[in-house]
């Protein structure tokens, strides 16, 4: 544990000295207020046409998934400046161990992610927030933090590389809008891909029986499945 603790301490003060990365740990920071503040601006101007408030609750929960992938972003480019320096090689002959570092690299994104998507969240203050039935739901989207940064890793070359990678991985967030959206069954097609199951487990948090633990389950098992490919990945990138 003091191990990991020094660890999360350099990465704390190798964070402090980039303000790109403090940048984009910011911006889910600035979202949340946008929400905030313009969602029922703009929930008032189209109320003629459509009542907002109806899918507060989908609109939130695309801050259960925002969160993550910009931690993931800022953890995959460390990973990146580590593969470059060959820190995974000099971390094998250390009492950590490379499996040990790699295993504090997929759970302090998660830990990171977990608590900044409530704090987020509170910011957000569209619509009460169900704050126990999160807690699985919030565990299960922090996984994407690891899940992108090990994507990065393996992928760019370098951080410009690594920012279009990033964006490339932003389809992925067009999950949600067929889960939500298409009525029909043919909507579990984008079951494939990890941001469905978070929308989808989130939205059934505010219910008392919509299929909650099926979605969380589902939902874990797909971002277990594909944090184990992109460590695969990665590995093969690095040896």
């Amino acid at each position: 544990m003091r191990k990991f603790i020094t660890l999360a301490l350099a990465d704390l003060k190798n964070v402090s000295r980039d303000s790109f990365l403090i940048l984009i740990y910011c911006i889910p920071v600035f979202i949340a207020l946008l929400f905030r503040f313009a969602t029922p601006v703009i929930a008032d101007f189209v109320v003629l046409w459509v009542d907002l408030t109806e899918h507060y609750a989908f609109i939130v929960s695309f801050l259960a998934f925002l969160t993550p992938s910009f931690v993931g972003m800022v953890m995959g480019f460390m990973l990146l400046d580590e593969r470059d320096e060959d820190i995974l090689s000099y971390m094998a002959v250390t009492p950590l161990t490379k499996s040990g570092y790699m295993l504090y690299r997929i759970v302090s994104p998660v830990i990171i992610s977990f608590i900044m998507m409530y704090v987020i969240l509170f910011i957000a203050h569209l619509t009460p927030i169900p704050v126990i039935r999160l807690i699985p739901v919030g565990l299960m989207a922090s996984m994407e933090a690891p899940m992108l940064a090990l994507f990065l890793a393996a992928f760019a070359n370098n951080k410009v590389e690594g920012l279009a990678v990033y964006k490339l991985t932003s389809m992925i967030f067009l999950a949600p809008f067929v889960g939500y959206f298409v009525k029909s069954n043919w909507a579990f097609l984008a079951g494939i891909l990890p941001p469905f199951w978070v929308s989808k487990a989130f939205l059934a948090s505010f219910e008392p029986f919509t299929g909650y633990w099926l979605f969380v389950t589902i939902g874990f098992v797909i971002h277990g499945i594909f944090i184990y490919l992109m460590l695969g990945l990665f590995n093969r990138r690095i040896s």
